[in-house]
């Protein structure tokens, strides 16, 4: 059974901007996939929110 959590990248990246990861993790292996989504403020994420309520 596989898992997900969205994840923010500590650094910032050329842009100035935080990208959202998707991790998903599956037998204890995970691999990360890079969203679309970027934030201008590292604090704008919430990783404990529920119902799609991360940013």
């Amino acid at each position: 059974m596989a898992t997900f959590t969205f994840e923010i990248k500590n650094r910032p990246n050329r842009a100035g901007k935080f990208p959202i990861y998707l991790r998903i993790t599956q037998n204890r292996k995970h691999k990360r996939i890079k969203t679309t989504i970027e934030l201008n403020r590292k604090n704008d994420f919430n990783p404990k929110a529920k119902q799609e309520n991360w940013i």
